[in-house]
């Protein structure tokens, strides 16, 4: 376990110290990269997104034969599988 206070007056001095390097860091970004702003149309319609694939020849080959073999098997063998 990592100690990083010994006493009460250590651990809030810490959290002082923490929270002003996490304000600085903040102050930094928003100085390099400005403020957040909302997503608009315009930004949406420039991101290209995928529609639904079959991924080929597997999906349809596992939909067509695999996906339905439990009603090849007799009441034994399901008992035996599940």
């Amino acid at each position: 376990m990592i100690t990083i206070a010994n006493n009460m007056q250590e651990a809030c001095q810490y959290l002082e110290e923490k929270k002003a390097r996490n304000r600085a860091n903040r102050i930094n970004a928003v100085n390099a990269d400005g403020l957040c702003k909302s997503f608009t149309d315009k930004d949406y319609k420039q991101i290209k997104t995928k529609m639904k694939s079959s991924y080929g020849s597997k999906a349809s080959a596992f939909s067509r034969t695999k996906l339905w073999n439990h009603y090849n098997l007799t009441l034994k063998e399901i008992k035996e599988k599940y």
